[in-house]
């Protein structure tokens, strides 16, 4: 018969194994978009967009709350609620390629340049449950 000390001492190491085999850095509420990007889901209404150069940073990779998400082969297009009141709402433009983000836009900049008004937006929850399917 086993004894309950000699039970733990086999099963304690378990979940250290299990970490040093799973290689996501990222919790399970998290989806990946494109890229190194995901979408993290805070709550019911709230989803921030992430990296893992920006895990620890609370606004996400665009320092913001997503408002909508789209992308295409080569970019990622985000309407994002901005954290910090200082700074602008509007839409950040991430380069895959290039890795680079610029922003943020205003709705009228994103319809002016064709490459970015053919990504299709959809709400953040929406995105969500496309980006699970």
């Amino acid at each position: 018969m086993l004894s309950l000390a000699r039970f733990l001492l086999l099963v304690a190491p378990f979940p250290f194994i299990l970490g040093c085999v799973i290689r996501d850095p990222f919790p399970l509420n998290t989806r990946h978009v494109k890229g190194n990007y995901r979408l993290k889901q805070e709550d019911a209404v709230t989803y921030y967009l992430v990296n893992s150069a920006h895990i620890g940073n609370g606004g996400g990779a665009i320092d913001g709350t997503v408002i909508r998400l789209g992308w295409d082969k080569q970019r990622i297009l985000v309407e994002r609620h901005a954290d910090f009141r200082g700074d602008l709402d509007g839409f950040m433009v991430i380069d895959l390629k290039q890795q680079t983000m610029r922003g943020p836009l205003s709705a009228e900049e994103v319809a002016t340049k064709a490459d970015l008004s053919r990504i299709k937006l959809m709400p953040a929850k929406e995105a969500w449950e496309v980006l699970g399917r």
